[in-house]
């Protein structure tokens, strides 16, 4: 189901700005909207036609990615997002995702992330654009490839070190759980 938590407010992104040094094109949300509905590209969309030939993907991969949603709780992300860990991956993602003075708003971005799984505890890529509190959404192309691995390796370290708590956890449970007794 695509959200329309963004659509029609004035404070939510109304453009995707996607740079390559000094270079920009933009998309707008509306434009994503409508991909992330039909599974279709408009053809009035020749950045966006042009990105997805670029990286190979049809309407319906686009459709797809703006769609795929991540069940999270809102009291998770405000924990983690609030955490030095957390700061760091917004900041890190704020490398990518920013402003036109190319300056990470991190608040800004974890408002995006809070609004949009406040209400049904799920986010996709759609509500977060949507609910970004800033008219234009500026993403570095560049920074995006190079960005991208060190915010994956930093989500990879966070579950490792959740995974030790949740493993001892688990053997506890284990151990106090008896099988019943087998009858003959």
């Amino acid at each position: 189901m695509v959200s329309t938590l963004g659509m029609g407010r004035a404070n939510a992104a109304q453009r995707l700005v996607v740079t390559y040094g000094p270079a920009d094109r933009s998309i707008p949300i509306s434009q994503l909207e409508e991909v992330a509905e039909t599974g279709v590209i408009p053809r009035n969309a020749s950045v966006l036609r042009f990105v997805a030939n670029q990286s190979n993907l049809s309407g319906e991969d686009l459709q797809a990615i703006l769609t795929q949603e991540l069940g999270v709780s809102l009291r998770f992300i405000d924990d983690v997002t609030y955490t030095l860990p957390g700061e760091y991956v917004l900041f890190q993602l704020g490398q990518v995702f920013h402003n036109r003075a190319r300056v990470a708003e991190i608040q800004s971005l974890r408002a995006a992330l809070i609004n949009s799984v406040s209400n049904d505890g799920r986010i996709s890529l759609l509500q977060f654009l949507q609910n970004y509190p800033n008219p234009d959404l500026y993403i570095d192309g560049f920074r995006l490839r190079g960005n991208a691995q060190d915010v994956v390796n930093v989500i990879n370290d966070i579950g490792d070190r959740l995974a030790g708590p949740i493993a001892v956890a688990q053997d506890l449970i284990d151990s106090l759980v008896c099988e019943p007794a087998q009858r003959d």
